[in-house]
């Protein structure tokens, strides 16, 4: 099941893709271990019932965790600079959640001139490897430049951010981050 759930995250599948990914490709199949000389592939409801597993015990932050320290235990990670960006999950919205009312956690926000309804996924990615090292969500309202100082790290000579961002170098959370106000006076690019 972790494994099948790795293979959603890399590939941004959702489950009902995964199910036929996973009779289509030879390498998915070796990759999760399963067998189809026995019984079929899990259904959809399987990853979606392992993710609410995970959501419940809180694991998917340590799972990402461990993902990531393989390859900087490895030296893969550059550790020096970072890329940050955010972009909205879109959801229908006429979502509704258990109590028959709209989720909190999702809100209206206008990018470009359009209407949005959703999350905002906010990334941290290491700039040397490609690989992301941190991720927040919140809702689709909240600007980029909230979560920002979650997505830079201690050890970042540089942060590149699109214009969203323009500003960022003032807040106290970023300074603090980046060890006081006259630190990193060309750190910042868009």
């Amino acid at each position: 099941m972790l494994r099948m759930y790795l293979l959603q995250i890399w590939f941004n599948l959702a489950d009902e893709a995964l199910e036929e990914h996973l009779y289509d490709s030879y390498a998915m199949r070796k990759f999760t271990g399963l067998d189809f000389s026995g019984e079929g592939a899990p259904d959809a409801t399987t990853p979606l019932n392992f993710r609410h597993l995970l959501e419940e015990e809180g694991l998917q932050k340590k799972i990402f965790e461990v993902v990531n320290e393989l390859p900087e235990k490895k030296g893969k990670i550059m550790m020096g600079g970072t890329i940050i960006d955010a972009a909205i999950i879109e959801a229908p919205a006429s979502t509704k959640n258990g109590a028959k009312s709209r989720d909190p956690e999702m809100h209206r926000s206008k990018k470009r001139n359009e209407r949005h309804f959703g999350m905002k996924a906010h990334r941290g990615v290491d700039a040397g490897s490609g690989m992301v090292h941190g991720v927040s969500g919140t809702a689709a309202n909240v600007s980029g430049i909230e979560d920002a100082g979650k997505l830079i790290r201690e050890d970042d000579e540089f942060v590149n951010a699109d214009a969203g961002y323009i500003g960022i170098e003032k807040r106290d959370e970023i300074k603090m981050s980046l060890g006081g106000p006259d630190t990193h006076d060309n750190f910042l690019s868009f």
